[in-house]
């Protein structure tokens, strides 16, 4: 027995998280819990650091220019305490970093979790530390593209998205060297 389109458009919504199904009973759509976007959002920083180590080595100085472009404009967006540009930007950077992958499976598995990414990160601002903190971290990954060193620039990917950090007190893990945030420096919505 073949399933229809519909049917096989709900399961794979299932798959992802965005619908519940009961046999026989229901179909519902889910919603977002606030653990469910904190852990999408992780997902999502893991990612992106796993993209700018792959896409890196690949960039051509054009696509490298426009990444850099991209990071200046969110240090400008972060001076200015412009949240809503700076999101807007850092998804426009991370979406280009992720096109220069030059990996299928990367790219299959991104097209397949892209809808219930978006849903679960819908209304999600969060923005890491201070303004001084942010812009060290933006600054570190637009130097770390200019050298096109991709360990680094993943590095300050995963700090730029709070990895490695204790959700109690965070800390620097590219470095040793700087003292951790202060303890207020935490994830903001």
């Amino acid at each position: 027995m073949s399933r229809t389109p519909v049917r096989e458009a709900i399961l794979r919504l299932a798959r992802i998280g965005l619908v519940e199904i009961a046999a026989n009973r229901f179909t519902r759509v889910t919603s977002p819990t606030p653990e469910l976007s904190a852990q999408t959002l992780e997902y999502t920083g893991y990612q992106a650091g796993i993209a700018m180590r792959m896409a890196l080595p690949r960039m051509t100085d054009a696509e490298a220019g426009v990444a850099i472009e991209l990071l200046d404009q969110m240090i400008v967006a972060s001076t200015s305490g412009d949240v809503l540009t700076l999101y807007s930007v850092s998804r426009s950077l991370y979406r280009h970093i992720a096109s220069l992958t030059g990996n299928a499976v990367f790219a299959t598995m991104m097209r397949e979790a892209g809808l219930a990414l978006e849903r679960n990160l819908r209304g999600t601002r969060p923005m890491l530390g201070s303004t001084a903190q942010r812009d060290e971290m933006y600054r570190g990954l637009r130097a770390a593209i200019e050298r096109r060193d991709a360990d680094a620039a993943e590095r300050w990917v995963r700090e730029q998205h709070g990895l490695g950090r204790s959700r109690s007190r965070p800390r620097n893990p590219a470095t040793t060297s700087r003292p951790d945030p202060p303890a207020d420096a935490a994830w903001i919505g």
